[in-house]
């Protein structure tokens, strides 16, 4: 493991190495994203200058999800906070007071985040394990036996294995699911690889509350005066904020308690995010597919 670790450390090191650019001011900045936001000339240039001043902070960020018995490597974190970093140079706006550092490091974080997280819950099959079970399935197919049926001999003998061998690879092959699999049995077209690579489809907003705590989204709601009081009643009871069960409300539900209709409350939601949104509150950013559920 600690010649794992020599390894990263030696290819951050060359990687520091290469980036030339230093960090940008803050006028830098506003020069640079202005420039960008209009259109100007050489746009590729000054947008790869912007990345190349801020990639210190991707690793800086990434050192700290770096585990030395995590199947991701150092660089392989630095390269998914990279993909961040990209996402807040595209939605950047210099309008507010917030340094770019500040508004890319969210980005950065949830990037490293689903990284860490979509690791965690792969599947991984040893190799020498996967053929065993590939070649025990050709060889009852072989043989032409079906179901549940096992007939060891017959599969040992076309395998040309032990008998006691091939039972260990039936014990093995018990607890192993296709990936290729339909997960429902029933035609859903959702294999096992859908419901594995992603355990919990959550909402755009159920990921902003878990990963930012309802309290913070409360207050951060709240303190900006960005929102009406209505707008403001219509993002908390939508989205279960301030609500004991956690849950929230339908634009059916929402209708009918202020006598308007579902489409009047939709359009509220989607004006108060927007405002959210352009008020620099990347975290917001997230709930942009909220009305994908449209009850």
């Amino acid at each position: 493991m600690q010649r794992t670790q020599d390894k990263n450390g030696d290819s951050v090191k060359l990687y520091l190495s290469q980036i030339k650019e230093p960090l940008l001011s803050a006028e830098q900045e506003k020069d640079l994203f202005s420039h960008l936001r209009n259109g100007g000339s050489f746009k590729k240039e000054v947008k790869n200058l912007v990345i190349e001043a801020n990639l210190r902070l991707v690793i800086s960020i990434a050192k700290k999800y770096y585990r030395p018995d995590s199947f991701l490597s150092l660089g392989d974190l630095i390269s998914a906070g990279n993909i961040g970093l990209l996402k807040a140079v595209d939605r950047f706006r210099v309008s507010k007071k917030t340094r770019f550092s500040t508004y890319a490091t969210y980005w950065i974080r949830q990037s490293l985040q689903r990284e860490v997280a979509n690791t965690k819950t792969a599947v991984r099959i040893p190799i020498h394990r996967g053929i065993d079970l590939l070649r025990y399935k050709k060889a009852k197919k072989a043989i032409g036996v079906r179901g549940d049926v096992v007939a060891y001999e017959g599969i040992a003998q076309e395998m040309g294995m032990s008998l006691d061998k091939v039972k260990r690879i039936e014990r093995a092959n018990i607890d192993f699911v296709s990936l290729d699999q339909d997960a429902f049995d029933e035609g859903s077209g959702k294999t096992m690889y859908d419901r594995v690579a992603s355990p919990t489809e959550e909402a755009p907003h159920a990921c902003v509350m878990r990963e930012h705590g309802i309290a913070q989204c409360i207050r951060v709601i709240e303190e900006s005066n960005v929102l009406t009081a209505e707008e403001q009643d219509i993002i908390f009871a939508r989205f279960g904020i301030k609500h004991e069960s956690g849950e929230s409300l339908t634009l059916e539900d929402l209708g009918k308690t202020r006598g308007v209709t579902r489409e009047r409350v939709r359009q509220i939601q989607e004006i108060a995010l927007e405002k959210l949104r352009k008020a620099h509150m990347p975290m917001f950013e997230d709930m942009r597919d909220a009305e994908a559920s449209p009850y």
